[in-house]
């Protein structure tokens, strides 16, 4: 039954039927409650972990000192994205669902550049270097002083 439900799920968002952010959300309320959630996230993430790009990571760290508090900002999940930002010693912004108002909050677009001067105020913090794989998120990396996309 499980299974359906995601395929389900999948067959909505290929035919546009369901937006990009209900679908996140169906799919984490599908998940969340499996039988084995917690351990399906830890492997997961230990997955992602194995596969950071080193490249990336040095180009990060090109850009950083000891002063800079380096920020996993992801539309992802923050059930995993935390985990993988906890391996990298940085604070991590990411999709989640909050149970008390029952609702979903997506880290996409402008909604993450809200998060991230919610927690960052800009008159508060230098926001020194950004690096995005998605087109979406130029406007994010108009806010810091310097900024890369790769594909």
């Amino acid at each position: 039954r499980f299974t359906l439900k995601i395929i389900l799920l999948i067959i909505l968002r290929l035919f546009n039927i369901l937006g990009k952010t209900d679908f996140k959300k169906k799919i984490f309320q599908t998940t969340v409650n499996h039988n084995n959630y917690v351990d399906i996230i830890k492997s997961f993430s230990n997955g992602l972990i194995l596969s950071l790009n080193k490249e990336i990571l040095e180009k990060i760290k090109r850009h950083s000192n000891e002063y800079t508090s380096n920020v996993l900002v992801t539309a992802s999940y923050y059930n995993y994205a935390s985990q993988i930002a906890d391996y990298l010693g940085w604070d991590c912004i990411a999709s989640f669902y909050n149970n008390d108002t029952n609702s979903f909050t997506h880290a996409y677009g402008s909604e993450k550049i809200r998060l991230i001067q919610d927690k960052y105020p800009i008159n508060e913090v230098k926001y020194n270097f950004c690096i995005s794989d998605s087109d979406i998120d130029i406007e994010l990396c108009k806010l810091f002083e310097k900024s890369e996309l790769f594909k």
